[in-house]
C-alpha cells in the first residue's frame, strides 16, 4: 500500500497559541513584573509579545510561527537572569507589596514562562498528521524541532529552582509549617511549567504517549529531576482566577491523557532500555566485547540503576 503524501505545511489555526501569547503580554504588563525585572525590560517583552500576536493574526506558516513563539519563550525564560533582588526589595518596602520574590524566584516570571510554553504547545497541535507514517512524523517535527531545541536548552536555567521549590513545598506540607498564598501561587506556576514541558513532549511524540527514553533524555539522565517533572504534572490542579492567581493559567485540553502518559513513562524508567541507554545509543554492547558482562553483573547494574 502507498503511504499518504507528506502533508503541506498549513498556515494553521493559531487560536490556542494566540491565547497563550496574550497571556504573555498581560504578564509583561504587570506592575509586579516591572518591579522585579525593571520597567524597560518588562515593556520590551510586552511589545514583543504584541508584535508576535499581530503576526499570528495576519497569518504565518507553522515554521515561521514556531520560530517567533519559541524566541518569545526564550525571552521569557531569560527574565530569570534579569530579576533584580534589590529592586524587588525596594518595591516591596515602598509600595507594601508582598511576595514579589519567593525562594529566590519571581512568581510573575514563573507564570509568564508557563504562558510562553503553552504558546509553543498550541503550534504542535496544528495539522492532521499520522505519526505512524515516517513522512508525516518528519513533516511535523522538522517544522519546530530546531526552535524547540533552543527552548529546551534554556529551560535548564530554571530546573534547579523548580526542583527545589516543589521539593520544599512538599516538605512543608508534610510538616507543621503553613505555606503562604504567594508560596502556593509560585508552586502552582511551577507545576504548570512542568505540565507544559511534558505537554510539548506529548505532542512532539504525537503517538498519544510519552516514551520513557524521551523523559529520561529531557531530564538529562537525572532521575530525581525526571520524577519531579512528572510529579509536577500529576499534582497540577488548575485554580480559578481570584483564588490565588491574578491570571488564569492555561491548562492542556488533554490533561487527563497527559497524566496517564506521564505515569506510563515514569514506570518505564527502571527498564534495561534506560539503565543501559548509553550502550544502546552508541550501538556498542559491552557483552560483544572481550570481557563482557555476565548476566549476574547485568542484573546488579539494573538494580543499581
Amino acid at each position: 500500500p502507498t503511504h499518504p503524501a507528506t502533508p503541506c505545511v498549513p498556515m494553521g489555526d493559531f487560536s490556542q497559541t494566540s491565547s497563550a501569547v496574550r497571556g504573555v503580554a498581560q504578564c509583561a504588563a504587570s506592575i509586579r513584573l516591572a518591579n522585579c525585572v525593571g520597567s524597560e525590560r518588562a515593556r520590551q517583552l510586552e511589545e514583543r509579545a504584541l508584535d508576535v500576536l499581530g503576526l499570528l493574526e495576519e497569518g504565518l506558516s507553522v515554521p515561521e510561527a514556531a520560530a517567533l513563539v519559541c524566541q518569545l519563550s526564550v525571552d521569557c525564560i531569560g527574565l530569570v537572569d534579569a530579576v533584580d533582588l534589590d529592586l524587588a526589595s525596594d518595591m516591596m518596602d515602598c509600595f507594601d507589596q508582598t511576595g514579589l520574590i519567593i525562594w529566590g524566584f519571581s512568581i510573575e516570571v514563573a507564570e509568564i514562562i508557563s504562558f510562553s510554553l503553552a504558546a509553543i504547545a498550541g503550534i504542535l497541535t496544528i495539522g492532521n498528521h499520522d505519526m505512524s507514517v515516517p513522512s508525516h512524523r518528519y513533516a511535523k517535527r522538522s517544522a519546530v524541532a530546531p526552535y524547540l531545541e533552543l527552548v529546551a536548552s534554556e529551560l535548564d536555567k530554571i530546573s534547579m529552582q523548580v526542583y527545589g521549590a516543589l521539593c520544599r513545598f512538599e516538605v512543608e506540607q508534610q510538616g507543621s509549617c503553613d505555606s503562604s498564598s504567594e508560596e502556593h501561587r509560585l508552586v502552582i506556576a511551577f507545576q504548570s511549567i512542568c505540565t507544559w514541558i511534558l505537554t510539548l513532549m506529548y505532542h512532539f511524540e504525537g503517538s498519544g504517549c510519552i516514551h520513557a527514553t524521551s523523559l529520561w533524555e529531557w531530564a538529562s539522565g537525572d532521575l530525581l529531576w525526571a520524577v519531579v517533572l512528572a510529579k509536577g504534572v500529576l499534582s497540577f490542579h488548575p485554580v480559578k482566577p481570584g483564588e490565588m492567581q491574578e491570571l488564569e493559567l492555561l491548562v492542556p485540553e488533554e490533561l487527563s491523557s497527559l497524566k496517564d502518559a506521564v505515569v506510563s513513562a515514569v514506570f518505564g524508567l527502571n527498564t534495561p532500555d534506560i539503565a543501559f541507554i548509553g550502550e544502546l545509543e552508541a550501538d556498542i554492547i559491552a557483552d560483544d566485547l572481550d570481557g563482557g558482562f555476565s548476566m549476574a553483573q547485568r542484573v546488579v547494574g539494573l538494580d543499581l540503576h
